[in-house]
């Protein structure tokens, strides 16, 4: 790793070239499309390929021989499952829970079809399965040899027994039946082109009249109201710690004690991508991305300036008063940056951005998450309690938590594993304000005023530059009649929440 940093030197752009490193240190493996989509550049992709930093290869999960015979069903009874089913919890609970119901399904001949949206997440799960049910595991990629997928295709057309397991491509597959769609959802639902990967999924499922299993580590608030959903439950057996950082800490004094002669394996987690926030400090402020209002990151050398999120770039200087711009907090790259500089580059040391699927950790540190409450929205706590809930959910022995808001009452629900109490005090204060799931959101952006005084909707709107942004609060009952008139004026974004 330091070899491929110090040959880094020497090119433009490097910081996004290094950003790119660990981000396929971490993930393994990851299809162009997820690069792209992460935000990194084409050119940077090609770049490394060049100069064999990083390999590009057409089959990325390793071929095994040998299939072994399937065996019996295990002595556990798991109940069949409804026509809504969902799996919650820790991650080594999630996965044996799936591969006893795939046991009994191949057993009886029946067909299923397994949704993951990472390709990280499913050669993860390609190695967990392929032992288990041999031949009768299908992975459909659009990495295959023309050869190969074609073979796969004819097969999964008139085969009995399948277990079929892809992600995009595979939605396409001539599957001859089928009697459960296992969706592993990371809670990202709507990651794939913007719209509801997880509704899209559930209505296949409905065409082929197939039970559905949503799998994730955290049940959707959405779904706790609903009672046709079935639930199985698998509680985090790991402690919970939570230490107090000082605004200018990267890794607190109690921490740095815990992680110094450890050979245990560690996960270091930063909900920030890049080295630092961009602050001016004469103006007072965080600068953000003209584009889509986030908040830019500095490059490492303080040159320059980019989003995370729409890939905008610019000269470190602040657009109002033109000073030299300076790192404000810390992401990534620089917790990286200040864990070797402690501890070494050590083999037991991984980083992250988010917890992930697929891999459980001796110990799970979260280094900062507290930026996911700096921007006010009607989720900002359950998207920070799914956040450190992850967390746990992937760690064997320890989750440790640093905060500056150490009485932050979703704290509480963690360190007490109450996932049950968050969501019943979460839900009932958006009853009150007649917010999701109760009532829906739509945020829209146009480039003219819409007429909504016929609509039953609250609408809130401002003037920003040359659109009209508006936030609209609508019965589910009119939802439809206010989509049709807001398309009326051909948005230039629109979301529903």
């Amino acid at each position: 790793m330091e070899e491929a940093i110090q040959r880094l030197r020497r090119f433009k752009n490097k910081e996004e070239k290094i950003r790119l490193i660990y981000y396929l240190l971490e993930n393994r493996i990851a299809s162009r499309e997820e690069l792209r989509s992460a935000g990194f550049k084409g050119d940077d992709i090609k770049a490394l390929v060049q100069k064999g930093i990083i390999g590009e290869r057409e089959e990325i999960i390793r071929e095994i021989r040998g299939a072994p015979t399937i065996r019996q069903a295990r002595v556990e009874y798991v109940r069949p499952l409804g026509k809504r089913s969902v799996i919650f919890g820790h991650w080594e609970g999630l996965i044996s829970h799936v591969a006893t119901h795939l046991e009994r399904l191949v057993k009886e001949g029946k067909n299923t079809f397994i949704f993951c949206p990472s390709i990280s997440l499913l050669s993860v799960l390609f190695e967990h399965l392929y032992p288990l049910l041999g031949d009768r595991l299908i992975l459909l990629r659009s990495q295959d040899k023309p050869k190969d997928f074609i073979k796969k295709w004819f097969y999964i057309s008139s085969a009995d027994g399948i277990v079929l397991l892809g992600s995009k491509i595979a939605l396409l597959a001539p599957l001859k039946s089928m009697d459960l769609l296992i969706y592993f959802d990371e809670n990202t639902s709507k990651a794939l082109e913007g719209f509801d990967i997880r509704h899209f999924l559930y209505t296949l499922s409905r065409y082929y009249g197939a039970n559905f299993l949503l799998v994730s580590t955290f049940m959707p608030l959405s779904l706790c109201t609903r009672e046709d959903w079935e639930r199985h439950y698998h509680a985090p057996q790991a402690e919970v710690f939570v230490f107090k950082r000082k605004a200018q800490e990267i890794l607190s004094p109690s921490v740095r004690e815990l992680i110094k002669n450890s050979q245990e394996e560690w996960l270091f987690l930063v909900n920030k991508s890049g080295y630092a926030y961009a602050f001016c400090s004469f103006c007072g402020w965080m600068v953000e991305c003209p584009r889509c209002k986030g908040f830019l990151t500095l490059s490492k050398d303080k040159e320059r300036v980019f989003c995370t999120s729409c890939g905008y770039k610019s000269h470190a200087l602040c657009p109002e008063c033109g000073r030299q711009l300076k790192e404000l907090g810390f992401g990534i790259e620089k917790a990286i940056e200040e864990v070797h500089r402690l501890f070494g580059n050590r083999e037991n040391f991984h980083f992250d951005t988010v917890p992930r699927l697929g891999k459980s950790y001796d110990n799970v540190l979260v280094l900062h998450s507290d930026n996911i409450l700096s921007v006010p929205w009607f989720d900002s706590l359950e998207r920070y309690f799914s956040y450190l809930w992850q967390a746990l959910c992937i760690s064997k022995k320890r989750l440790i938590v640093q905060t500056a808001l150490e009485d932050n009452p979703v704290l509480e629900f963690i360190k007490n594993k109450d996932w049950h109490g968050f969501c019943q005090e979460e839900l009932k204060r958006r009853e009150e304000e007649d917010l999701p799931p109760f009532k829906r959101l739509v945020r829209a952006r146009l480039r003219s005023e819409p007429n909504l005084k016929n609509l039953p909707v609250e609408a809130k709107g401002k003037r920003l530059e040359k659109l009209w942004e508006l936030l609209i609060k609508v019965d589910k009952k009119h939802l439809k009649e206010l989509l049709k008139r807001l398309r009326e004026y051909q948005p230039v974004d629109l979301e529903v929440f």
